[in-house]
């Protein structure tokens, strides 16, 4: 990304610029590798003149948060059980922590841990774990809204593979979805999974 003004703008970009920041904005951010690059990696967020008005409509939807690019999103039930979001995000797995489950088309595969309500509930988190690196492909992680328990498997996820305690896991994953909100009893879990990977130094320590 890069940061109005920036010598990468051309002339054009910098006048665009310019009028943004005229009606107050404060900040106006540019991809790099520009709508191109984005295209080729999100085409189906993508529309035009010669666009279908499915195709309109599909990019117009709520999609699921990108957590790390082309291998872990979270979202809610709504999205698992589109079918056209899956494939396009070219989800290999679901994993479902919802109480009813999602309706999952093949080929992409489904890992349901049904969860209740109940907010004194401890969530599977290792076991979710395992689910994700038993695959290499994309994961689309799941719950009823996607706001407490699939956004507690991604901070868990985070924390295990990039090596971060768990509130510095908790800030990369609210960086990608503003409105998650883990249960009190996800944060307890996240704390005793980071004494874990304490002692086997996958995470630095304190």
């Amino acid at each position: 990304m890069h940061t109005a003004p920036d010598r990468c703008w051309s002339t054009q970009g910098t006048q665009c610029v310019d009028y943004v920041y005229s009606f107050g904005s404060l900040q106006v951010f540019g991809l790099s590798g520009g709508f191109d690059l984005f295209k080729q990696h999100y085409p189906f967020l993508c529309v035009g003149q010669d666009s279908t008005s499915a195709e309109i409509d599909a990019a117009g939807m709520l999609w699921p948060s990108e957590i790390i690019p082309r291998r872990l999103y979270i979202g809610s039930l709504a999205n698992a059980d589109n079918a056209g979001q899956c494939t396009g995000l070219s989800v290999e797995t679901v994993l479902d922590l919802s109480q009813q489950g999602a309706t999952v088309m093949a080929p992409t595969s489904h890992d349901h841990f049904p969860v209740g309500e109940d907010q004194e509930l401890r969530l599977p988190i290792l076991e979710a774990l395992d689910a994700i690196n038993a695959t290499t492909g994309p994961v689309l992680c799941i719950c009823e809204n996607g706001i407490t328990r699939s956004p507690a498997i991604a901070i868990a996820f985070a924390m295990a593979s990039k090596n971060l305690p768990h509130l510095s896991a908790l800030a990369f994953v609210m960086k990608r979805k503003r409105n998650i909100a883990p249960n009190a009893i996800s944060y307890v879990q996240l704390q005793e999974l980071e004494q874990e990977l304490l002692v086997t130094r996958k995470i630095p320590g304190s």
